[in-house]
């Protein structure tokens, strides 16, 4: 008996000996969104970490961003806010903040505000 693999539309497919596995490969709304939140938090972390902030040091932000990425953000926005210590993220057509930076995240150019907030806030 032999068994053969080939791709499926939509599915990648892999054989090695006896082992096969097939990996869906479209990405939902959802799996976009849940990218897009964790380069986010990526980029904000590493802003976080140029300014030498303490780990308890809460922030706010602000996006300026192209409206799919907006909204793709606005759904995950409490995932956001609490992986960087935000009290509030909001879009803004000229973030400011202690540090603001231009970062691409998937094809769009986004600018990111942070400012420090202390410790205590939030």
């Amino acid at each position: 008996l032999e068994i053969l693999s080939e791709e499926v539309g939509g599915w990648s497919v892999a054989q090695e000996g006896r082992v096969t596995v097939a990996l869906d490969t479209a990405i939902t709304d959802e799996l976009r969104q849940q990218g897009f939140a964790r380069e986010l938090v990526n980029r904000i972390q590493q802003m976080r970490k140029a300014l030498d902030l303490p780990l308890t040091e809460r922030i706010a932000v602000e996006i300026k961003a192209p409206a799919m990425f907006c909204a793709a953000i606005g759904v995950m926005e409490d995932y956001v806010k609490s992986e960087v210590l935000a009290v509030s993220l909001a879009f803004s057509a000229q973030p400011a903040g202690t540090l603001v930076e231009e970062v691409e995240i998937g094809d769009s150019a986004i600018t990111v505000g942070l400012m420090r907030l202390g410790a205590s806030a939030g």
